[in-house]
């Protein structure tokens, strides 16, 4: 077994690992990067395990191979400069299942059951390949199961919920009823907001299918703290159809200039959410996860457009409408890829390719249209306006005329009929 390493990052580890043996000590690869290397998955996370050395050792270690950063002297985690390894010292569970203190002498199993799930607790000697799986994490990886290391473990870092629905989600596994039952009765309200975001921009992401990432939250019951609009939901018949369509948004995600953005407003926007009172629950359910302004302003718009293109092409609108419809969207083409989306549940009658390629030819159409001269400040003034606050409304009726289609020198004689400068 063979780590899916960069020839940069693989060279670095071993002469990392060569250094530890000769130092008496001994480098395990743990965590994420021996999952997923058994299940040949690319890992981006690369965690190096550094056994019987004193952090001095390990200082004196690195120091030879870099620039040495620590995260701090408690936690023993240190990383080189310009490399993308973690290197730790390991740590054993203490009595309540916490991380306890570092013990270069901790044994594996005792590293292991401070580890979240079985699947995350095995380690690979860097030089051998030799596996060590005192949980069970292979047979685990085999049967495509989730199941904790232990009630206490589990209990003292209640973000592993979310990590449990996130792997469940982008690996495709189920999680052990026990492992639900662990995570039904673990209160998560003091986890950190940013952290609870972390694990679901993941999950919505990476996984192919990011309603796994819902309803394992759902099978725990752990909605109604962090997403209660989305618990409300699911005692709904809208619950099915919300989850389908966000399962139909993921393979066109890479597509969107805002992948992210575009996913979260696929979660939004279902049979019970349209319009203003869309997007204004859209606005409460981000505020209770980010703080991102992007995602702020931008999710909500696109939840409260999100059925507008359809509509307009099942109708046949005119090229005003649709201009008018870009031009108020922060990202039309996010938009179209969520009326793509919808299309199925909005029954607009047309066919899909006929619907698609109307929107597009429109949006190409628009853009068109803006990069055409338009009127400007300096054009009212040349015309005899002074400038104040009528400008505003002179450039706004100046900017409807556009999206009309109407040319920048018809624009200004109109307005010199309609509102004609004070002399």
């Amino acid at each position: 077994m063979t780590p899916l390493l960069t020839d940069r990052e693989r060279a670095l580890a071993r002469t990392l690992a060569e250094l530890a043996r000769d130092a008496g000590g001994r480098a395990y690869f743990v965590g994420g990067i021996v999952r997923d290397t058994l299940l040949g998955r690319p890992c981006k996370d690369i965690d190096i395990e550094l056994h019987r050395l004193s952090p001095d050792a390990v200082q004196s270690l690195l120091a030879s191979l870099g620039t040495p950063l620590e995260y701090g002297q408690s936690f023993g985690i240190y990383s080189l400069k310009g490399h993308s390894i973690d290197i730790a010292l390991p740590r054993k569970a203490d009595s309540d299942g916490g991380n306890g203190s570092v013990d270069p002498e901790a044994d594996p199993l005792s590293c292991a059951l401070r580890r979240d799930f079985t699947v995350n607790a095995m380690m690979q000697d860097v030089l051998t390949g030799e596996v060590l799986d005192p949980l069970g994490g292979q047979e685990d990886l085999r049967r495509k199961v989730l199941r904790a290391t232990s009630q206490s473990a589990f209990r003292m870092d209640p973000l592993r919920v979310f990590r449990c629905a996130r792997f469940a989600s982008v690996l495709g596994f189920r999680t052990d009823p026990a492992t639900v039952a662990l995570a039904s009765g673990t209160d998560t309200a003091s986890v950190a907001m940013e952290r609870v975001m972390g694990e679901t921009e993941k999950a919505l992401l990476l996984s192919q299918r990011p309603s796994i990432y819902w309803e394992s939250l759902r099978s725990m019951d752990q909605l109604r703290v962090w997403f209660p609009s989305l618990q409300a939901l699911s005692g709904t018949g809208a619950w099915g159809p919300a989850m389908r369509a966000l399962d139909a948004a993921a393979p066109l995600r890479q597509l969107s200039p805002h992948p992210l953005a575009f996913m979260l407003a696929a979660l939004l926007v279902h049979p019970e959410a349209d319009g203003t009172g869309a997007s204004d629950a859209a606005e409460r359910f981000l505020e209770r996860i980010t703080s991102e302004k992007e995602l702020l302003s931008l999710v909500p718009a696109l939840v409260r457009d999100a059925r507008r293109p359809n509509a307009l092409a099942q109708d046949r609108a005119d090229e005003i409408a649709t201009n008018r419809l870009f031009d108020a969207s922060p990202d039309p083409e996010t938009l179209l890829l969520l009326a793509q989306v919808l299309y199925g549940e909005d029954r607009t009658g047309r066919p899909e390719r006929e619907v698609r390629a109307f929107l597009s030819d429109r949006l190409r159409l628009y853009r068109d249209w803006m990069k055409r001269p338009f009127v400007t400040g300096q054009d009212l003034i040349r015309a005899g306006y002074a400038p104040g606050k009528a400008f505003s409304a002179l450039l706004g009726r100046s900017h409807a005329l556009r999206l009309a289609g109407v040319p920048k020198e018809e624009q200004l004689r109109i307005l010199l009929r309609e509102s004609p400068p004070v002399p």
